[in-house]
C-alpha cells in the first residue's frame, strides 16, 4: 500500500502504523518468551554455536526490554524492574564466568534477567497488550 492510500485508509493519522507496531511488539515478546523458556529449562549443554546464538538473542532481549523498563519513572517502576535492571547491569558488565560452565550459566542467568525485565514491563502496562492495543490478536 502506498503512502497516499495508507493516509486515505487511516484518515490521515498513523493508526495503521500503530497496529503494525503493536503486532511487532507482540512478536518480539513471543520470540523472547520462547528463548527464555528454552534457556531456563536447559538441562544439557548445547553446541558452542547454538549456545552463542542463544546468548546473542538473550542479550538483545535484555537490552531491548531494559531500555523500556529504564524509561519508566523510578517511582512508577515495579520493584521487580529495579532489581532486574541491576542484574542486567551486572551481567552486561561482567560477562560469563570462566570455567567449563561459564557460558552455559551465563545464558541461563540472561534468560532469568530477561524474564524478570519482561514481567516488570507487563506489570507496569495497563491491562492492554504491547504497544497499547486493547486486545491481543494472534
Amino acid at each position: 500500500m502506498d503512502g497516499q492510500a495508507r493516509q486515505e485508509r487511516t484518515g490521515g493519522n498513523h493508526l495503521g502504523a500503530l497496529a503494525v507496531d503493536a503486532a511487532y511488539a507482540r512478536d518480539v515478546e513471543r520470540a523472547a518468551e520462547r528463548d527464555i523458556t528454552y534457556a531456563v529449562g536447559l538441562r544439557h549443554h548445547p553446541s558452542a554455536e547454538e549456545l552463542a546464538a542463544l546468548t546473542s538473542r538473550l542479550l538483545t532481549h535484555c537490552a531491548t526490554f531494559a531500555d523500556e523498563v529504564a524509561a519508566i519513572p523510578a517511582a512508577a517502576r515495579p520493584a521487580r524492574g529495579g532489581h532486574a535492571l541491576e542484574t542486567w547491569d551486572h551481567l552486561r558488565e561482567n560477562g560469563p564466568e570462566s570455567g567449563p560452565l561459564g557460558n552455559w550459566s551465563y545464558a541461563k542467568h540472561l534468560a532469568q534477567a530477561a524474564r524478570d525485565i519482561l514481567q516488570a514491563l507487563r506489570e507496569h502496562r495497563p491491562a492492554r497488550g504491547p504497544g497499547g492495543s486493547d486486545a491481543e490478536h494472534g
